[in-house]
């Protein structure tokens, strides 16, 4: 199985999109953050390392859906980037955002998603999110 790297993903995606059941499997034993989720803020599958970065587990990911844990003031910008992905079709890449974790820590992640279309319904395969350093305060 691959190990990292978003495009490595979404090529599978890509190749596998009319096999539902085994995207799920393989976004839930990816190695890294992986994430399957609708626009509308449901998530189908997640990766286990969701509960090490955050303490998120990936059923209370399900259960919840991602939205809940978007940091309030990224949540207009997430939200416009989720819409123009489902309008064009194309890809995120580098898209920065925080994610509030169970302990109430703040967790700085850069993501890209690949559009996927299961059952004519656009759902995001999310991929590489990597936990970055927030920026620094200008002086």
């Amino acid at each position: 199985m691959p190990t990292s790297s978003l495009d490595t993903l979404a090529n599978i995606v890509a190749r596998h999109d009319d096999q539902p059941q085994f995207l799920l499997s393989l976004i839930e034993r990816w190695p890294g953050l992986a994430m399957l989720g609708t626009a509308e803020g449901n998530v189908i599958a997640a990766s286990s390392l969701w509960g090490e970065y955050t303490g998120i587990t990936a059923n209370e990911l399900r259960r919840h859906g991602w939205r809940r844990f978007i940091h309030p003031e990224d949540a207009n910008k997430t939200e416009h980037e989720v819409l123009r992905m489902r309008a064009d079709g194309q890809a995120t890449l580098g898209f920065k955002n925080r994610y509030v974790a169970a302990s109430g820590q703040v967790n700085h992640f850069s993501w890209v998603a690949t559009p996927y279309r299961g059952n004519n319904d656009l759902t995001l395969a999310v991929a590489d999110l990597r936990r970055v350093d927030p920026p620094k305060a200008s002086s």
